[in-house]
């Protein structure tokens, strides 16, 4: 069966699942230990994708469990964040042999199911996790670091879903100074609606409402993130918003024990 329809037949997260373990038609299932379909809360307001799921993830079946899953939920943790409140998954949920990239090839198989995946989901807000992801999904073939913390829109069916790419959590291991920017992307997610993944029955607001609402806020986050930057040698002087910001953006380098 092609990927497309058999993810069309899907009616919940739990057929969707169901499918893709029988589904023969990615030669990534084959050399695969598990599939890696999600993790988090099937009925959050924001939903995290990323591009395919590494060593740790193919063997505990969730995606990010490894350290740049570690790192991802500090980040969440920093604006309150945690899997109960948000839903994770990836492109592809095989991982590829010896953690390579997924091929274009295999990434357009797996593509139909993680749009059936969003849109069964529903989310409010989208977070597109590195470059594939958000090449991917939203279209953009910009670099990541152009393109992250821009608010754009995903279509899902008849909806129009608030998107944003941002640094994946790996890349984030690799070049520490790169916090800073994820920080002030993570701030304007919850900038969204503080109170909205605690209150699912506020209404939902238009795309362009939304975006429109943020824009604002982020030059403001900007301008804050700048002085905190500047104040950076004036430590011992200044209380930091969070242990993410204490951790991961006063502090780029060396990484902390906790997650080596």
């Amino acid at each position: 069966m092609a990927a497309r329809e058999a993810a069309r037949k899907a009616e919940s997260l739990e057929e969707l699942r169901a499918i893709l373990e029988r589904f023969e038609g990615c030669a990534l299932r084959a050399t695969a230990k598990r599939l890696v379909f999600a993790d988090g809360n099937p009925k959050a307001r924001v939903m995290f994708v990323g591009e395919a799921p590494g060593r740790e993830e193919d063997i505990e079946g969730r995606p990010f469990v490894g350290r740049s899953g570690k790192l991802l939920d500090l980040m969440l943790a920093a604006i309150g964040l945690d899997r109960s409140k948000v839903y994770i998954a990836n492109i592809v949920p095989w991982r590829p042999p010896g953690n390579r990239d997924p091929s274009l090839h295999e990434t357009a198989i797996c593509l139909p199911f993680i749009q059936r995946q969003i849109e069964l989901v529903n989310p409010d807000i989208l977070i597109c996790l590195g470059k594939p992801s958000m090449a991917t999904l939203l279209g953009v073939s910009e670099g990541i670091r152009k393109m992250r913390g821009r608010w754009l829109v995903y279509k899902a069916g008849d909806r129009e879903i608030p998107a944003m790419p941002t640094f994946h959590p790996a890349y984030l291991l690799r070049s520490p100074l790169e916090k800073r920017l994820a920080w002030r992307d993570f701030l304007s997610v919850k900038k969204c609606w503080p109170d909205d993944v605690r209150q699912s029955h506020l209404r939902r607001p238009e795309p362009a409402q939304m975006i429109a609402s943020i824009q604002p806020v982020t030059a403001n986050f900007t301008a804050k993130i700048t002085a905190s930057t500047m104040m950076a040698g004036e430590a011992s002087r200044m209380r930091p918003v969070s242990s993410f910001m204490r951790t991961y953006v006063m502090k780029p380098s060396p990484m902390p024990v906790a997650i080596e």
